[in-house]
């Protein structure tokens, strides 16, 4: 994952979000359950992330790497189990 994270983030933050770059850098990604969960530092970096369709951006390019769909998860820390989307 950690190869596709830098590509994906990388043409996210060209294309899509340019000011992401710091908060978006900082978030920890990990593959659960068949799906990729993005954890963000706080609610508030949460809603960023939401507001700008980071999940469905992850998923568009990690297709394009890939060939393959997989559902894409956006969380925050201290709140990791509660379904946020």
């Amino acid at each position: 994952m950690a190869k596709y994270r830098f590509w994906i983030q990388k043409w996210i933050e060209q294309a899509h979000t340019p000011a992401a770059a710091t908060w978006f850098g900082q978030a920890e990604w990990r593959v659960e359950r068949q799906q990729i969960e993005v954890v963000f530092a706080n609610p508030a970096v949460w809603q960023m992330a939401r507001e700008r369709e980071l999940d469905s951006l992850i998923a568009k390019y990690y297709r394009r790497i890939t060939g393959q769909e997989v559902p894409v998860r956006l969380t925050f820390r201290g709140e990791r189990g509660t379904d946020h989307l």
